[in-house]
């Protein structure tokens, strides 16, 4: 029955894809793409999701690269097909059939997240700075904070769930983690930015 499952969800998917997206227009979209422009899009993304998952094994220890990018990629796809990001729950539910934990998995999701924003809004304000001399400002603070964000548990209160968090940042956070956690953010971000911007 358990491998019933997932086959019968995936076809349930395909068959809400070429419900609400029909085959022709799939197919007519993909006729008007240069096809070394979609493989480079395709290389660039998928890179993307290698370095996502890095970022990933990082927070979570127990997991090999390969296990990180299995769950990254569910995580995805469910975010692509189910509405209002409900798609998220399954990080938890496959990262919990690999032997993690609900507090581990909890906590190293909303670490990664954080570090999703904090990695966006510098791109962002990057960016802008060209144009826009003062956006730097932002830019550099943005950086400080991701760095920074390790030493933060200490205004965090020791009971509760937010007790947890404390105790998982004072455990797993370093200098060291916090740099390569917005690095590997960042560089996810860029990818998959360049991956649109060769289509």
């Amino acid at each position: 029955m358990k491998k019933f499952i997932p086959f019968a969800l995936t076809l349930l998917f395909l068959s809400l894809l070429f419900y609400f997206v029909p085959a022709g227009e799939i197919l007519s979209s993909l006729k008007n793409v240069d096809f070394m422009s979609l493989l480079l899009a395709f290389f660039l993304y998928s890179l993307s999701q290698l370095v996502r998952s890095l970022r990933w094994r990082l927070l979570l220890k127990n997991l090999n690269l390969y296990q990180s990018f299995l769950i990254n990629s569910a995580n995805i796809l469910f975010n692509n097909l189910l509405p209002a990001r409900t798609g998220e729950l399954s990080w938890f539910y496959y990262a919990r059939r690999l032997g993690v934990g609900l507090g581990a998995s909890l906590w190293s999701f909303l670490v990664g997240r954080l570090y999703d924003l904090i990695s966006l809004l510098f791109l962002f304000f990057l960016s802008l700075s060209p144009a826009l001399g003062y956006a730097i400002i932002p830019s550099v603070l943005l950086l400080l904070l991701g760095l920074t964000l390790y030493r933060f548990y200490f205004f965090l209160p020791s009971t509760g769930k937010l007790g947890e968090l404390k105790e998982f940042m004072k455990k797993e956070a370093t200098l060291r983690l916090s740099l390569l956690l917005l690095l590997l953010s960042s560089l996810s971000h860029s990818l998959k930015f360049a991956s649109l911007l060769v289509l």
